[in-house]
């Protein structure tokens, strides 16, 4: 039998790939676009529910999988008399994501990428525009 990831990879490296991971799903690059964008520093499984079109258990199972990754962080807060889940981004872990694929670019020199990243560039900014 064959050695496993962590056998074969650094811990570093496993963690990484874990956060590549946590973004493989596009609700979970809707949720980190909505935190992104929000003017509120924290938002609620409750005003996810207004923004994705999943039912409550799903955006709850994506936004678990963010804050296991590390990319959001969690935080109990008090709404209407009421405890609930506040969400907010996780700036280190979103540098680190940065800092990857600048290296990654960096490394790649001369890859003429120009139209792969208009492409994501408009589908990112649409999304941010015009929200479903």
């Amino acid at each position: 039998m064959g050695a496993t990831k962590h056998e074969v990879h650094s811990k570093e490296i496993n963690e990484l790939a874990s956060l590549f991971k946590a973004l493989s799903n596009p609700a979970r690059v809707k949720a980190l676009l909505i935190l992104a964008e929000s003017e509120q520093k924290t938002i609620t499984t409750e005003d996810f529910l207004n923004e994705i079109e999943l039912s409550q258990s799903s955006i709850s199972r994506h936004l678990s999988i963010l804050s296991d990754s590390g990319l959001i962080a969690t935080k109990i807060i008090t709404r209407n008399k009421k405890s609930c889940l506040a969400y907010q981004l996780n700036y280190e872990c979103i540098q680190i994501l940065q800092q990857v694929i600048s290296k990654i670019t960096q490394l790649s020199g001369n890859m003429n990428t120009n139209s792969f990243y208009s492409k994501y560039k408009n589908i990112i900014t649409a999304s941010l525009l015009f929200k479903t």
